[in-house]
């Protein structure tokens, strides 16, 4: 199980890497070719600065020095659901998060900054408006400590799973030793850059 979690963590780990990496890369010796190698489908990094649309324009879904404040929190919340909330052809689409995803080391921050009724080290007793606005996920496999990520569930990213656990075990009839084997194939690939904004993490 972890060694799944962590290959699906890569996604995001070094989904802001300016030359790609191989997660990315769909290729298939002998069978297909991913024309976008190291990128995703629009030969971009996941998380970059300038991803195209069909009609000349340029998006960016990656901020490289926003720490995870409650002003700039507000900030990538609107960078997400008003300047990115189009399609390719630049019409305007519904796209609200609902999962601000983390490392371990920002749960306590998430926690302060999500969920407390009053914003939080202030004396004026004024409504927090990012109450709950979206859930707190914290992930072990995430490497950058002050890396984070909002976005939405279940949205933008595809798993697929090609082959379930199998499990053979057997024993050598001249030692007696006992072995196991276990053979499972699993992938995944980026369906939409618009689903994830990363800030804060590694480019290289």
């Amino acid at each position: 199980m972890s060694t799944k979690e962590e290959w699906y963590a890569k996604f995001f780990n070094y989904g802001a890497y300016t030359a790609g990496h191989a997660i990315f890369n769909n290729t298939m010796t002998g069978i297909v070719t991913d024309p976008s190698g190291a990128e995703i489908y629009d030969n971009e990094p996941f998380f970059d600065t300038a991803h195209p649309d069909k009609v000349g324009n340029t998006y960016s879904n990656f901020n490289t020095s926003y720490s995870l404040t409650e002003a700039n929190l507000k900030t990538v919340y609107n960078q997400y659901t008003i300047t990115n909330a189009k399609d390719e052809r630049a019409e305007f689409i519904e796209l609200t998060p609902d999962v601000l995803l983390i490392p371990n080391a920002l749960k306590f921050t998430a926690q302060e900054i999500l969920n407390t009724t009053l914003i939080p080290n202030s004396m004026d007793n004024t409504i927090n408006v990012l109450h709950t606005i979206v859930e707190p996920m914290a992930w072990r496999y995430l490497t950058d400590a002050d890396g984070w990520f909002l976005g939405q569930k279940k949205k933008g990213l595809m798993a697929t799973s090609r082959e379930t656990a199998n499990l053979d075990f057997w024993q050598d009839e001249l030692n007696k030793d006992f072995f196991a084997s276990i053979i499972e194939r699993w992938g995944g690939t980026i369906t939409n850059w618009r689903s994830f904004i990363a800030n804060a993490i590694s480019t290289s």
